[in-house]
């Protein structure tokens, strides 16, 4: 990699959360070693980014992402929906609130004013809405706000717009963070590989975002070699509206155990969804880790959602608290970054063993 496709590559990094919580970005080993350059090349690149202003060196400190007391961002939107009729308060928060607890943590600690919207805020009257609009420099929106009536506004909104809680990148034209599946499902792949695990029967509601992360579960199980021979079987159930999944995964647990397909592992898009079956395999006397083995996908158990009282999923994680943070630090960057780029940053996700498949 040439110094200048280093650079590039760097600022992408950095967009995506690659300095420290301090802004503080790994050494020069570390930074060669990650982009598999010399660290020759690796000091070419950092020296090249400091003198940019994207970066500042301190002796005997390190290099650290230089935060601008004038970037501009003086006042950030954090625009979210409440799913007022969800079926439960505390999953609901478990779910989304972690997607912005870090961002926000991180811009008020730069003197940023966070101003709190509800997607509602955004489909008022128009004069109404070009008044919120006026008196924001940047935003941070879930994707669940962007629809027919928000989006004209924020289309013609020439200021910077970052989208989370979305697991693909979408066409509309705003910077975006989201959690990098391939690596999580790469992990489960290699999980399953090594214990020889080859059968597995997909439990998942129509939510088009369940149907997402199947997608992109069976498309890397396909490219992976030790999976070569893996069979999918998979089980749907419509969606239910208020129902943030786990209904669906009780309707899952009953398919389940009449099914006649035989299968290892059990696998849902879902942690609600994973809830629900558990619920049902209870109800008829079944175990997991005993009598059937589950893997699922969320990490709701780490934000300490704990409807079973302990942790006891297998999951592959996304780590909202890490996203909402990489939303922040690509806000503040901007500036230094190049404001009329687009971004599109992706955080790896990680898998974590639990009693689901012990």
């Amino acid at each position: 990699m040439k110094t200048l496709e280093l650079i590039a590559a760097i600022r992408k990094r950095i967009a995506g959360g690659y300095a420290g919580a301090d802004g503080r970005l790994p050494n020069i080993g570390e930074i060669a070693k990650d982009f598999s350059v010399s660290p020759m090349t690796a000091q070419k690149a950092i020296r090249a980014l400091v003198e940019a202003g994207v970066l500042t060196s301190t002796r005997r400190k390190g290099v650290f992402l230089k935060q601008p007391a004038s970037s501009g961002m003086a006042r950030v939107g954090i625009v979210s929906m409440y799913y007022t009729n969800c079926t439960s308060a505390a999953a609901y928060l478990s779910a989304f609130s972690s997607y912005l607890i870090s961002g926000v943590e991180i811009l008020k600690s730069t003197g940023i004013r966070i101003v709190r919207l509800d997607r509602d805020d955004l489909k008022g009257k128009p004069e109404q809405v070009k008044q919120i609009l006026e008196e924001l420099d940047s935003m941070i929106i879930t994707y669940g706000c962007l629809d027919n009536d928000t989006l004209p506004y924020l289309l013609s909104w020439r200021k910077p717009v970052v989208v989370i809680q979305h697991e693909e990148f979408c066409a509309f034209p705003f910077h975006q963070v989201i959690p990098d599946l391939e690596s999580g499902f790469a992990r489960l792949a290699l999980f399953f590989a090594e214990r020889k695990i080859s059968r597995l029967l997909v439990a998942t509601n129509r939510e088009p975002i369940h149907l997402a992360r199947v997608r992109v579960l069976k498309q890397v199980l396909s490219g992976f070699y030790a999976m070569r021979d893996c069979h999918i079987e998979t089980l749907e159930v419509p969606s239910c509206p208020s129902d943030l999944g786990r209904i669906a995964g009780q309707r899952l647990g009953e398919l389940i155990l009449r099914t006649k397909v035989p299968y290892d592992v059990i696998v849902t898009p879902s942690d609600f969804i994973a809830f629900g079956v558990i619920d049902t395999m209870s109800k008829s006397g079944k175990s997991f880790g005993v009598d059937y083995r589950l893997v699922s996908y969320d990490n709701l158990e780490a934000d300490s959602y704990l409807p079973l009282n302990e942790p006891v999923l297998t999951c592959v994680g996304k780590h909202p608290d890490r996203i909402s943070a990489a939303a922040a630090n690509l806000i503040l960057s901007l500036k230094q970054l190049g404001a009329e780029n687009r971004f599109l940053c992706k955080v790896p996700c990680d898998l974590t063993i639990r009693q689901t498949m012990t």
